[in-house]
């Protein structure tokens, strides 16, 4: 029996066996005496292991009420009065922004009273919409003063490590930030909420379901002679990049005769179109720019480019988001696949399980699994290697069966670098001993670092090392700035 009502729960599995209310089913004969009937909804499983693969009862997970997999059952979620509320009550709502934000911090003083606003337009017109204030505050009172202007709920100011674990859950790296999420299935709506509160301010466009690839790019791209094709007919099956890049700016201009050349090597064989989304400043610019490139380009708009820089999360340019044949996003960090790898050996780019370090853009941004195999022999770097990308592969599936990222990202250092370096120096990692070295490093969480206190890594150790730290069982430390 279930505690909740369904609605609570994922979308149920074709396999599963189950009773609901007084429906009786059974995939086999049952042994067992019949159940009460019961006016709440109710879910027995019966002997899944008997009928079922392992595969399929990975899929049993999705049982937990959706919001508990973000904030576990015992998050204390208070109102401005200290009112307690379920973590479960979360799921009953059509979506549930996360907020991000501090008393400190005068970009979040500034959107707080906008956000508020359309908060209390939605709530009088009847919509589903939760907010959860999660603070950055620097003590509790701040946190109290703060919260007492939102009308919404926070996640209790004491609760410093499920923050931790949250801000990691979501990539948020500065503030203020707003995540949307479905309520029903824990799906993220968008990481850029505050776009749109500033777009949408009354709420007319709520729940702000995602626009498709093809509702956000419009139905025609042109040539460099102005003359419009359809654009599904051009990229249909395709790997697509939208290339974001202006006249004006010098990098883009150093940069794109190397993705021209890369194109022309890779567009037939391989399958790739090339969308430009221009920044230009004005039409004739943008013409002008357009006819050094062989590829197609969308008709120039500024509030185009806007809407789609804002969706693609573009924050500088030159940009390159690499896109797949089903929509789905390979990588926003194409400018440096590209120019790592100019002659497309490694197209479509899918991002590798483990990052070489020295290279790693996340660093500073996300959770990373660090491994220090560089003052290892080969022998022992090869076996690290493929033991670290076997556990990173299977946390990264986990990740994606339920629509995420996964919580960390895995690194490794095998060359002595300067990353590699100066990782050892901050976290003061003995060197004494010349075998492998592992750690996580969370640098957004105020320079947070754990460390592996075992002797061997390999994939056991690796595995258990990253659950532990998820579980919050790992002894937390600082990096330290002599």
């Amino acid at each position: 029996t279930i505690p909740y009502p369904l609605e609570h729960y994922a979308p149920t599995v074709s396999s599963w066996l189950f009773l609901l209310s007084n429906q009786f089913a059974s995939h086999k004969t049952l042994h067992s005496p019949p159940l009460p009937i019961s006016s709440r909804p109710c879910l027995r499983i019966i002997s899944l292991t008997s009928y079922y693969s392992d595969q399929q009862l990975n899929n049993l997970q999705c049982l937990s009420p959706i919001m508990e997999r973000f904030f576990g059952k015992d998050a204390k979620l208070i109102d401005n009065s200290g009112n307690q509320t379920p973590v479960s009550a979360l799921s009953t709502y059509d979506v549930v922004g996360l907020y991000f934000s501090a008393h400190w911090c005068p970009p979040c003083r500034g959107f707080t009273p906008r956000l508020s606003s359309t908060y209390k337009k939605l709530q009088e017109n009847g919509k589903s919409f939760v907010i959860v204030f999660i603070s950055s505050d620097k003590d509790l009172e701040s946190f109290k003063e703060y919260h007492a202007e939102m009308p919404w709920l926070a996640l209790a100011f004491e609760e410093r490590e499920l923050k931790a674990k949250i801000s990691r859950r979501f990539k948020v790296t500065g503030i203020p930030s707003l995540i949307l999420l479905k309520g029903s299935t824990g799906k993220v709506v968008s990481t850029n909420g505050r776009r749109f509160i500033s777009e949408d301010p009354n709420g007319e466009k709520f729940p702000w379901n995602p626009p498709s690839l093809f509702e956000l790019l419009g139905d025609k791209v042109v040539d460099q002679e102005g003359n419009e094709t359809d654009l599904k007919e051009k990229v249909t099956g395709k790997t697509l990049g939208l290339y974001f890049s202006a006249h004006w700016c010098p990098p883009c201009k150093k940069f794109t005769p190397i993705l021209t050349e890369t194109y022309k090597k890779i567009k037939e064989s391989k399958g790739f179109e090339i969308i430009f989304v221009s920044s230009d400043r004005d039409e004739k610019q943008f013409q002008t720019y357009f006819q050094t490139m062989p590829w197609l380009a969308l008709p120039f708009s500024e509030s185009h480019n806007e809407t789609l820089s804002s969706h693609f999360d573009v924050d500088g340019i030159p940009t390159l988001v690499l896109i797949d044949s089903d929509g789905n996003i390979i990588t926003k960090e194409g400018y440096d696949v590209v120019a790592g790898d100019p002659d497309g050996n490694n197209f479509p780019w899918t991002p590798k399980a483990v990052k070489d370090i020295e290279s790693c853009a996340e660093l500073n941004s996300s959770a990373c699994v660090v491994v220090l195999a560089d003052e290892c022999s080969a022998e022992e770097k090869n076996r690290i290697t493929d033991d670290l990308t076997k556990v990173a592969e299977e946390f990264i599936a986990k990740a994606k069966k339920i629509d995420e990222e996964a919580e960390c990202v895995f690194t490794i250092a095998t060359q002595s670098g300067t990353v590699s370096s100066k990782v050892r120096s901050l976290c003061k990692v003995d060197s004494s001993e010349k075998t492998g070295k592992m750690l996580i490093l969370d640098v957004g969480d105020d320079g947070a670092f754990y460390t592996f206190q075992g002797s061997t890594v390999d994939r056991d150790s690796i595995s258990k090392f990253v659950l532990e730290f998820q579980e919050g069982k790992l002894e937390k430390q600082t990096i330290s700035v002599d």
